[in-house]
């Protein structure tokens, strides 16, 4: 780690990079019917309220069959039955939301590939988050779907809020940043501020240390003055979590203070880092306990920290 790491933060071209700062935020919720997904929405909906977000309801129809089949009528009579069911349900939910929160809600129902169409319509209509579910148990309804999720918070350009079934749809009061030190981890804390202050949450920002403890706090009051400089928060609480295993030791703090939010940076590793290694941010993804925020960070030319995220 370099102690000049914090030098380079005042410099950040926050133009490129998805904002909280716009009048009204635009939230994207994909959905399959299913109760996980409906469960996703009810937390989109508390979220919507609270920062003053207007919601897109998300259906991806995939085809059962190639388009080549012999029974191609059939196959496009039931896509088409399936997605006028598909909007019906959609309006049904979205007027429901609408009268439960007073919150502006839209729905749209596309063909093809899930995770490709949830991704381009995110980035198309410039939203402001994508907020989708998780199973977050065992079995194989975890893999396929925490799969698509996973692969969604890979692929997004911006923050990506997973939600496990369990959770209960509140506004969370406690939400823990996990950094690694690392120079575009200061263009999540600008969103994570933002949206800590929107919710009247108290923040937590953690780095697990595998060793050099003194170090690693003397970086991280650096990186504490370095967040009151460049957001102005300055009520943020500050620890170093020492264990070998990051994940672990995440979780282990989280429950040590009754976190209800983990906010974390997801970078884009080459070609080799996806061979040989699962990104930290796709492992808290596929076992998702509580609510993750996935931010994507611009690379700054600064490798400063594990790398594990």
């Amino acid at each position: 780690m370099s102690q000049n790491l914090l030098v380079h933060l005042p410099n950040f071209d926050m133009s490129k990079y998805s904002s909280y700062t716009a009048k009204n935020m635009k939230i994207l919720v994909p959905t399959d019917f299913s109760v996980n997904a409906n469960h996703a929405i009810d937390y989109a909906s508390v979220v919507a309220k609270a920062t003053d977000a207007e919601l897109l309801l998300f259906y991806v129809y995939s085809l059962p069959i190639t388009l080549h089949n012999l029974a191609y009528p059939l196959i496009t009579e039931e896509m088409t039955r399936a997605k006028k069911e598909a909007h019906e349900q959609l309006a049904k939910k979205c007027v429901e939301i609408s009268d439960a929160y007073g919150i502006s809600c839209q729905s749209l129902v596309v063909t093809g590939n899930p995770v490709e169409k949830i991704v381009g319509e995110a980035a198309d209509a410039k939203m402001d988050m994508i907020i989708m579910g998780t199973e977050g148990a065992s079995g194989i309804d975890r893999v396929l779907f925490g799969s698509n999720t996973a692969s969604v918070i890979e692929r997004a350009t911006c923050p990506v809020l997973v939600v496990p079934a369990q959770t209960k749809p509140f506004i969370p009061r406690k939400i823990v940043f996990a950094t690694d030190y690392q120079d575009n981890d200061m263009q999540t804390m600008k969103a994570v501020t933002k949206l800590a202050t929107k919710f009247k949450a108290e923040l937590l920002i953690v780095h697990v240390s595998k060793e050099k403890l003194n170090s690693d706090r003397d970086l991280i009051e650096q990186f504490s003055k370095a967040v009151a400089k460049e957001t102005g928060f300055k009520e943020p609480f500050y620890y170093v979590m020492p264990h070998d295993d990051i994940q672990k030791g995440i979780d282990l703090f989280v429950d040590s203070v009754g976190a209800d939010m983990i906010a974390i940076s997801t970078r884009k590793r080459n070609i080799f880092e996806k061979l040989f290694d699962t990104s930290l941010t796709k492992k808290m993804a596929y076992q998702a306990r509580l609510p993750l925020l996935a931010f994507h960070v611009i690379d700054t030319g600064e490798t400063t920290g594990n790398g594990d995220f």
